[in-house]
């Protein structure tokens, strides 16, 4: 995509950011709590603002309502965790705030004295990253300083990487050319790491002579769309940037602190030029940086806040973790302990049935954490079942969708997301009334308003019918299916609990752990049962033959 032609005709969320554009008429919001994870929303939307979203249940998903498009298309997906959301704005504040306080000045890094001094911005096209460059440009011709900037963008409109090298001169006849050559760049605003970390943006970094400013959060690139479980490999990308620049790098989830302080993760750039601005990196005055954010004229007063705490996060590092508060949905499951999720899983059961099942789920938790601890083989097999025994479980039939929609959590995270009154609608496929679309070849969503929410609130009180010969909805092949699952699974463990030996412990880990691939609603999880069922008979079979291809006494030599 050109410049000439972004210029000519600017994405619809920059026309509505210069105020050229009607605002929408809906948003899309998913319920975390509802959402399976299952990717289907991003595998029928093709959408980069479909984010991943790490809770204590595991990967979930949220829409960065800053880069959504509003499109709507990803209400395409048979979930039943989007609504819609009218007549509300995004919310800027979300309850922090920068401290009204005297910012210590920095000392600038000068200019050479011949050469120039070498910027690379590295991005996702379509979230703001272009206009750091161009801010930069026009704060250094309003310093009289020369300049020349070159943007290398990928499909910029649609996620695609975008470097833009800018460069800074005493005299602009000193810039020989527009790129910056290998290995000379003296300051990397990294936007997004894995740009910075991929083979064009180590190319322009050197160790000798790169000071770096990172922002650690995981964008959500092409092979997230297609691979729901895509690993961002974030510690090791990191480690990429560090190894390849001078140290040490300032590094922070920028990403994170921007939707804390404003609601917009396009406020990030903003902070990342200001912290690089505070940290005396980069060679423009604080005046000419603040008329450029002006010129610029898009949320002008926005930029003009986030470049302030960028600045403040910089000179006050300590004060970073106050200003991020607590994770708004708990630990992310890598992050907790066995015990941890044993005690999280039983709260949620009682919940969502009662207290007896609770228990059972803690007995049988126990029984395979016992024989594991008598194998001296660490508690990799029972974090497997204390996760995926609790999710299957826990299946989300209509009573437990309703009541995850009737919790506070739900309209708390909606007054956290959006300002000013609202109308929500749902999107959903009810059982017997939703018809049969032959084109997608699976039921047509309806929408309905808010008034379904009092059906929600009797249907979740309802939910210890569930299972019942009183459950209508249990009488669907998709629950009698799930409630076939426990079966085998419970069988399953029972197998593992009698014949579990170092030799199987990998493959009884694998089997435990095969019930994470059942995502979704309707015939999403339908297929993937499929999947499971035809995986779960291979496995078996592998558990049950793996023990006779060792001689001897797994448990004798584990002793």
């Amino acid at each position: 995509m050109d410049e000439i032609s972004l210029a000519l005709n600017p994405p619809r969320f920059v026309k509505r950011a210069r105020g050229k554009a009607p605002p929408p008429e809906a948003r899309a919001y998913i319920n975390p709590a509802v959402c399976e994870g299952c990717g289907d929303c991003s595998d029928q939307s093709n959408c980069i603002a479909i984010e991943p979203l790490e809770t204590e249940f595991g990967r979930k998903r949220a829409i960065n309502q800053s880069a959504c498009n509003v499109d709507l298309s990803c209400l395409k997906g048979f979930c039943p965790s989007f609504v819609t959301v009218a007549g509300a704005t995004i919310r800027k504040k979300i309850g922090a705030s920068v401290p009204d306080v005297t910012l210590p000045e920095p000392t600038l890094v000068a200019l050479p004295e011949a050469g120039p001094y070498n910027i690379a911005v590295t991005g996702v096209g379509g979230t703001g990253v272009l206009t750091v460059a161009h801010i930069i440009g026009m704060a250094a011709h309003i310093d009289g300083i020369g300049a020349q900037a070159l943007d290398i963008t990928g499909l910029a409109q649609k996620g695609g990487a975008v470097i833009s090298h800018v460069r800074l001169a005493r005299k602009p006849e000193t810039i020989a050319a527009q790129r910056i050559p290998s290995g000379t760049t003296d300051l990397l605003l990294a936007a997004d790491m894995v740009v910075a970390a991929s083979a064009e943006g180590r190319h322009l970094i050197s160790a000798a002579h790169t000071r770096a400013v990172i922002d650690t959060h995981a964008t959500p690139v092409a092979g997230f769309i297609r691979d729901r479980d895509f690993d961002f490999r974030a510690g090791s990308t990191l480690s990429i940037i560090e190894r390849a620049a001078q140290k040490p790098a300032y590094e922070l989830d920028f990403h994170r602190l921007a939707l804390r302080l404003f609601g917009d993760t396009i406020a990030a750039n903003l902070m990342i030029v200001g912290a690089a601005y505070q940290l005396g990196w980069l060679p423009l005055s604080e005046m000419a940086l603040l008329r450029a954010i002006e010129l610029n004229g898009v949320a002008v007063p926005l930029n003009l806040e986030a470049f302030r705490a960028g600045r403040y996060v910089a000179a006050f590092p300590d004060q970073v973790e106050a200003l991020l508060g607590k994770r708004e949905h708990g630990p992310a499951l890598a992050n907790m302990t066995l015990a941890e999720i044993i005690a999280h899983r039983a709260r949620h059961l009682t919940a969502y049935q009662d207290r007896g099942l609770a228990e059972r789920y803690r007995a049988a938790v126990a029984r395979i954490a016992e024989r594991e601890k008598s194998l001296g083989a660490g508690d990799q097999l029972a974090r497997a079942v204390a996760i995926n025994y609790a999710k299957l479980l826990a299946y989300k039939d209509e009573y437990e969708v309703a009541r995850l929609f009737v919790d506070p959590a739900f309209q708390a995270g909606l007054s956290e997301t959006f300002d000013g009154s609202r109308s929500i609608s749902f999107h959903l496929a009810p059982p017997l009334l939703a018809r049969f679309d032959r084109n997608l070849g699976r039921p047509r969503k309806m929408k309905l308003g808010a008034w379904i929410l009092p059906v929600f609130r009797l249907l979740a009180s309802l939910r210890r019918i569930r299972g019942t010969a009183l459950d209508l909805f249990g009488w669907t092949p998709e629950r009698r299916r799930e409630r076939a699952l426990i079966k085998t699974y419970e069988g399953g463990l029972a197998m593992i609990a009698a014949g579990l030996t170092r030799t199987n412990h990998a493959c009884a880990v694998a089997l435990a752990s095969l019930p994470d691939q059942v995502r979704g609603f309707g015939p999403v999880k339908m297929k993937a049962m499929d999947r499971f069922d035809r995986d779960w008979q291979t496995l078996e079979n592998q558990f049950r033959v793996q023990p006779s291809l060792s001689p001897g006494n797994d448990n004798a030599r584990a002793a």
